[in-house]
């Protein structure tokens, strides 16, 4: 492990010490697993981090973990996992929250929603973890029946609520109205999210209403800091 360059590079990232110290020791603690393992950073997978983090870290402590070694996965150019960390963290916030279920989304398809449940997907957090990649969720249509494309709608609806105060009548507008990922959504201004809301809701009828400029402000800036967790 370079710590040397890391060290200069979070510095370059205006990186307090105390923060920089503790990336630093995370991402130590992390290539030596690694190297226990004949693997690195820079040629890891997502299983090698899950199984560093079924190994070695314990409920809480994974969301802090995950936020430090973000620094290191960007240092070590390593996308991947980079993404991964992200999304690893988030799943673990998300536990400490109040689960959203499936069935609230507006306008989806009970049927579709039952024969999820059965095999235990039931919240946006369920479906974000089993739904994440094509692969996951050709195997997830497989095993009950709902087709691909709702799976995908699904998916979607639930990546738009890492957003914040996006659940259901809000992601169903965002969805439909074209702002169906997280990065359309940073595309755009407050007022054109509006903007572009309002007409769809004008066009189709949709019962609901645009997002107020704070709720627009909100969902933008969010938006530029997180990434889009569905493979597509």
């Amino acid at each position: 492990m370079d710590e040397e360059g890391f060290v200069f590079f979070m510095k370059k990232k205006r990186k307090t010490g105390s923060t920089i110290s503790a990336c630093v020791e995370n991402a130590r603690q992390l290539e030596s697993f690694f190297l226990e393992h004949g693997k690195s950073a820079a040629d890891s997978s997502e299983d090698d981090l899950d199984l560093f983090i079924s190994s070695i870290l314990e409920g809480e402590v994974v969301a802090k973990f995950m936020w430090t070694l973000q620094y290191y996965f960007l240092y070590m150019e390593n996308q991947a996992l980079l993404k991964y960390s992200q999304i690893v963290r988030e799943m673990h916030i998300a536990k400490s929250r109040k689960p959203f279920k499936l069935k609230d989304f507006k306008d989806v398809d009970s049927d579709s929603i039952e024969k999820l449940s059965a095999v235990g997907i039931d919240t946006v957090e369920d479906m974000l973890e089993a739904g994440r990649t094509k692969a996951k969720r050709a195997k997830l249509s497989e095993k009950t029946g709902v087709s691909i494309d709702e799976i995908v709608e699904l998916a979607k609806l639930s990546n738009l609520t890492r957003l914040g105060a996006v659940k259901s009548v809000r992601a169903r507008l965002y969805h439909d109205s074209g702002f169906d990922t997280i990065e359309k959504i940073s595309k755009v201004t407050g007022k054109e999210l509006i903007r572009a809301t309002k007409e769809f809701i004008e066009r189709t009828g949709f019962a609901g209403i645009p997002p107020t400029p704070k709720e627009a402000e909100n969902a933008v800036k969010t938006a530029t800091k997180l990434s889009d967790i569905v493979e597509l």
